[in-house]
């Protein structure tokens, strides 16, 4: 079923050439322009978030990561620099929290211990790796938690909580600023409130 999501989704989306292709047909190859439109596509994407994430979840999902004994983090793809950005952040923090990265496509969900828990980044298509790690994981009953920009995401099937992050495009390519803001929001939170604990 994944795989025919997949394909479905590659013929649905062009691929990189067709959408610089499509910014020439526009005129919107020069530089002034070309940031113009992110700004205003990244104002967009932040703003759709008051639509998609509520306090309440916000806070659940923080708390969550903030009681965890390691925050492992998992997201290939685009959704890397998600994760990556998030690790750094704990890092800086001194919140304990372990990058998967998928190097050499090897799965490292046996150092997920108990009183751990997954924060789970993928975008349509949906990173298989990332679901599998997902899936493992709350088998065998640590909590996870998602963040992804669909609502049919099959991470939701394992995760305690989702959040959705969607990105406004410009011909084709989206920015991750809904996204960062969000994780760089749980990390801060995550942080404030293990110091008040």
């Amino acid at each position: 079923m994944q795989s025919l999501f997949r394909a479905r989704y590659a013929d649905f989306r062009p691929n990189y050439d067709e959408r610089l292709a499509h910014l020439q047909q526009d005129g919107a190859v020069g530089t002034g322009r070309l940031l113009a439109d992110f700004a205003e596509s990244g104002h967009k994407s932040l703003m759709s978030l008051a639509n998609t994430v509520t306090n309440d979840r916000l806070d659940s999902i923080a708390r969550g990561l903030a009681s965890a004994r390691v925050v492992h983090l998992v997201g290939l793809r685009r959704a890397f620099a998600v994760v990556s950005n998030m690790a750094y952040l704990f890092d800086k923090l001194g919140v304990p929290a372990s990058l998967h990265a998928g190097a050499g496509m090897l799965v490292s969900g046996g150092s997920i211990m108990p009183g751990d828990v997954v924060f789970a980044v993928t975008f349509a298509p949906f990173s298989e790796e990332t679901m599998r790690l997902a899936e493992n994981a709350a088998k065998r009953g640590v909590t996870v938690y998602g963040l992804t920009d669909s609502g049919s995401c099959p991470v939701a099937e394992h995760a305690a909580e989702m959040l959705i992050a969607r990105e406004d495009e410009v011909a084709g390519f989206r920015a991750l600023t809904g996204a960062i803001t969000l994780t760089t929001t749980l990390a801060v939170a995550v942080r404030a409130i293990r110091q008040q604990s």
